[in-house]
């Protein structure tokens, strides 16, 4: 028996739940030693296909992914905004959790536009509020806060680095 579960770990055409419930089914029946378990085991750590482990998730992630494209595009609709528009988020105080305040964060804050320039941890503090400067946000354009965004534009190439 040993030698057929060997067989079929090499070929890589396995699921590991099911498997592993076969070998540990020999194991416990004495048609496996402990030596041959824990070598099978081994063997699957080594020979594992994740194509064969679920293949079927791959086509549902390419579904989802077309469907989210979908969903954006109908917000996006209902908003009365035209398709590929850049949105700027405006700055929400800081909820204590989320790290979405990073150096190249960018958001509207009273009509106007600016850029995260705090290196190396969360930026917590207000645009434009008392004894905030530019070492934490730098006002910037529509256009630069868009291409941010879009990815048209760098941080580096709005600081001028």
């Amino acid at each position: 028996m040993y030698e057929i579960i060997k067989a079929i770990i090499e070929n890589g055409i396995f699921r590991v739940n099911d498997l592993t419930n076969k070998i540990d089914t020999l194991w416990a029946e004495s048609k496996l030693s402990d030596d041959e378990r824990n070598q099978l085991v081994q063997m699957m750590t080594d020979h594992l296909n994740p194509d064969s482990e679920a293949p079927e998730l791959k086509d549902m992630y390419e579904r989802l992914e077309a469907r989210v494209s979908t969903l954006e595009a109908e917000v996006q609709a209902l908003k009365g905004e035209e398709p590929g528009t850049v949105t700027v988020p405006a700055w929400e105080p800081w909820d204590g959790i989320s790290d979405k305040y990073q150096y190249g964060a960018v958001v509207t804050h009273n009509g106007k536009y600016f850029l995260d320039v705090l290196q190396g941890m969360q930026n917590t503090w207000e645009p434009e509020s008392a004894g905030v400067d530019e070492r934490y946000w730098k006002e910037i354009t529509k256009e630069q806060a868009e291409g941010i965004i879009s990815g048209d534009m760098t941080v580096d190439e709005i600081l001028g680095a």
